[in-house]
């Protein structure tokens, strides 16, 4: 069943529930509902960028890829914030460095895996779709025969 949209968010190609608005906006709604854990969890860093990864696992899978990686740059401000305003040593900033770098590249991984699962999805039912296809028949004139008789075949399959 789908939901009835603004005149605005209309559009034949996109499904209600895959609107770029919808998308884009859990992803940036995620992030700002993993922001209250992380202020309770300011002086934890490993637990904030937890918090996160968790927020960017939920953005990637309803959004896609490209909200994953929008909530991934968003969240990354976030945890650069906090954990440069505690850093008071070199060892410190090269410690938020590392930790930043680390939650960038799981942040990225996420985003890859989310978008290899929505494409292997994919490839699973447009098969599926072919198969169950109903069983109407086309016409195929076929060269060979001279009387010009019609092949009836199915569609999913060449053989019946």
């Amino acid at each position: 069943m789908r939901a009835k949209l603004p005149l605005l968010l209309r559009n034949r190609s996109i499904t209600p529930a895959r609107a770029p608005v919808l998308r884009y906006g859990v992803a940036v709604l995620s992030i700002i509902l993993a922001l209250i854990p992380a202020f309770l969890l300011s002086d934890v860093v490993e637990s904030r960028l937890v918090v996160f990864a968790v927020a960017i696992m939920v953005s990637a899978w309803y959004g896609g890829w490209k909200p994953g990686l929008v909530a991934t740059s968003f969240a990354l401000t976030v945890s650069a914030y906090f954990s440069f305003a505690g850093a008071r040593s070199p060892a410190d900033y090269r410690r938020a460095i590392i930790h930043l770098a680390l939650f960038v590249f799981v942040a990225g991984l996420i985003c890859w895996f989310n978008a290899a699962l929505r494409y292997a999805q994919e490839g699973c039912v447009m098969p599926r779709r072919a198969y169950a296809a109903p069983r109407s028949t086309f016409a195929l004139w076929s060269p060979t025969l001279l009387t010009g008789c019609a092949v009836a075949i199915r569609p999913a399959f060449s053989s019946t």
